[in-house]
This record gives C-alpha cells, sequence and structure tokens, in this order.
C-alpha cells in the first residue's frame, strides 16, 4: 500500500506543481462508505482501491486525491486483514517514512498528535519540487493518512490547514463504538 501510495503522490505532485493554479472550486466533504471518517476537499476527488499481499496478509488501499490551486490533496486508509496485529509507533512511522521515501522527500519536523484518544503524527518535508505536510493516525487496526503537496519556495497555503484539521473520525471508529 504505501509504495503505490507515495507513487501516485509524486507523480501527481509533478504534474499538479506544472499545471499552476486553477480557479477555486467549492470544498466537498467526502465520507466514503466504510471509511469511517470525513474530510472536506477542495474539490470532488478521484478514488482509487487496490487490493494485495504482503508478508501480513492481504490489504486493501483507499485513496482519494484531488487538487486545487497548486495544492495536491490526498486522504487514504488501510484495511488489513482480519487479525493482523500492529506496532503502533511502527505503523505510524512506517508510513511516515515511506511517505518521504516515495516522494523523495526528507523530513523537516514532526509532532505527535492524537484525535478522539487515537495516536498519529503530523510532518512536514521538503523535496526539490516540492512541500508536503501530513497526518498519519493509526485507528484500532487501520492507518488513516491525509497529506498535501505544494511547490517549493510557496508558503504553505491557507487551504492546507482546513484540509489537515478538518479530518473527523465518524462515531463507528470513536473510542467506545465497538
Amino acid at each position: 500500500m504505501r509504495k503505490h501510495l507515495y507513487a501516485i503522490v509524486f507523480v501527481l505532485s509533478a504534474a499538479t506543481l506544472a499545471a499552476g493554479f486553477q480557479q477555486p472550486q467549492p470544498w466537498v466533504k467526502l465520507s466514503p462508505p466504510g471509511g469511517a471518517f470525513s474530510v472536506m476537499m477542495p474539490t470532488k476527488p478521484e478514488e482509487s482501491v487496490e487490493t494485495k499481499d504482503s508478508p501480513l496478509g492481504k490489504y486493501t488501499t483507499h485513496l482519494f486525491i484531488t487538487r486545487a490551486e497548486g495544492v495536491i490533496y490526498i486522504a487514504g486508509w488501510v484495511d488489513y486483514a482480519p487479525g493482523v496485529k500492529l506496532d503502533v509507533r511502527g505503523e505510524i512511522n512506517a508510513n511516515r517514512d515511506n511517505f518521504l521515501k516515495g516522494v523523495e522527500a526528507k523530513a523537516t519536523s514532526e509532532k505527535e498528535i492524537r484525535i478522539d484518544g487515537h495516536p498519529g503524527i503530523e510532518f512536514t518535508g521538503e523535496s526539490a519540487k516540492a512541500l508536503f505536510k501530513a497526518r498519519v493516525y493509526l485507528v484500532r487496526n487501520r492507518p488513516y493518512m491525509v497529506a498535501a503537496a505544494w511547490g517549493v519556495g510557496q508558503a504553505e497555503p491557507p487551504a492546507v490547514g482546513t484540509f489537515l484539521t478538518s479530518f473527523a473520525l465518524a462515531k463507528a471508529a470513536r473510542p467506545g463504538a465497538d
């Protein structure tokens, strides 16, 4: 999942940054069936679903990608096979590391965060072509990621913060909802 996600991000970031800025669009609420979350995105995203085998068993990656005003926005999650036990910190760090590797970026900052009692990290990165800001959360056995990319040399667009802070877990994903 991780390598596939990061290859898509890299290709899209190069294409979007080359395309320049687009006209602003109304934001839409993404709340995909089975995702157990919602997030605001500047336009309706394209969806990609892929199932692969791994040493942990089959896993399915769900990605939603859109771009607006020179920024790429990505929201996604992974469903592992039932019974897979993840190392919380290891899974969060692996998502960060694989994302940065996939977009050929170096981490520039990181801080621990939480959402509804679930652990996560927010990190920033920089490559030769783009700046990145992302959040990774681990909710039970499901990692979520929201990430944005924009051109090097540009200040972080205010819409990036709007996007990242709009991510919310659905009631079914919150503690005590089992």
